[in-house]
């Protein structure tokens, strides 16, 4: 899609004295529609213009002949809808172009919605407005999953103050506003599987399944987590359940990182920041590389043990992650 360059114009240049004292424009499809575009009877729902052909004629300075063989050349491009008798002209992309900047300017619509007259036309803009509010909702939760945006907002909460505020035509108004299906919350961790591994299997691999398994927002592939999972057996920061610990060597065993990712996942359900990719976080905490050790990237200190990492990630938000990741130069 090209670049949208935005400008502001006052409708008030339609009633300067110097403009008004300009050539009108001849009448043409191309005009009309930019006059739609800015003309005064446009009012706050966006979109939305209430007038009738021969206002709009007049206003141009055109002939009512010239100025509907101009609209019909709209109709037919599907720029416009219109209800002539019910003095009602719709810009069918007029929301996408001029949405609402945040929830109370939706409440501040009231008025004006309850002012349109009762017309089929009425519900064909409100049902391009809920369409247009929930296609917005789904793309604020992608970015918000993809953390392009703060997790604490409501990716809804346009589409609730439409439905709260503005009626759908022939609704009872005195009926409860239409709810919007909450947001699905967080699963609560699960407790690793007790199935016995498959066969052929080893430990390390049901591991990575297990934590795979319990994990609430999905990883890069089992691959992947029994990599990083290696690397930190090699480095004796994970050993099987049972084996001695290395003296002097802070390390967990198979079941203690079994619970300790538990307890991740609890933090995670209680609002805290976890990364999309536990292999890949494993990874850039730790250090775990598949490059020999002189040519790993350097940090600004030696990188926590598997152990130290999980016990910050479980007990920071998100604000102190982040001064973690920039500690391990992640």
């Amino acid at each position: 899609m090209p670049t949208s360059f935005y400008r502001l114009v006052d409708t008030h240049i339609h009633g300067d004295e110097k403009v008004r004292a300009l050539t009108p424009e001849p009448p043409s499809g191309r005009g009309l529609f930019k006059h739609l575009l800015i003309c005064p009877e446009l009012g706050p729902l966006p979109g939305v213009i209430r007038a009738r052909a021969a206002g709009l004629a007049e206003s141009l300075e055109w002939p009512l002949e010239a100025f509907h063989a101009c609209f019909d050349e709209l109709l037919r491009a599907g720029l416009v809808q219109v209800d002539w008798k019910a003095g009602l002209v719709f810009l069918t992309n007029g929301i996408r172009f001029n949405p609402p900047n945040n929830p109370s300017q939706i409440t501040g619509w009231l008025r004006h919605w309850s002012a349109l007259p009762d017309t089929p036309l009425k519900t064909v803009i409100w049902e391009r407005y809920r369409a247009h509010f929930a296609a917005d909702a789904e793309k604020r939760k992608r970015e918000i999953r993809a953390g392009l945006r703060d997790k604490k907002q409501d990716p809804e909460a346009l589409l609730k103050a439409f439905l709260q505020n503005l009626a759908k035509p022939g609704s009872d108004p005195d009926a409860p506003p239409a709810a919007v299906a909450p947001p699905p919350s967080p699963s609560p961790p699960t407790t690793p599987r007790t199935a016995a591994p498959i066969p052929g299997k080893t430990l390390l691999a049901q591991l990575a399944e297990d934590l795979q398994a319990a994990h609430p927002r999905g990883l890069a592939g089992g691959t992947d987590l029994q990599r990083a999972l290696l690397h930190a057996l090699r480095a004796g920061d994970l050993r099987p359940d049972g084996a001695p610990a290395n003296p002097g060597k802070l390390s967990l065993t198979f079941a203690e990182l079994r619970a300790r990712h538990v307890a991740w996942c609890a933090a995670w359900a209680a609002g805290a920041s976890l990364p999309m990719n536990l292999a890949n976080w494993l990874n850039k905490r730790c250090g775990w590389r598949d490059q020999p050790p002189e040519v790993r990237p350097t940090h600004r200190s030696r990188p926590g043990d598997l152990a130290e990492s999980l016990e910050e990630l479980a007990h920071r938000d998100e604000e102190s992650l982040k001064t973690l990741e920039w500690r391990v130069g992640a």
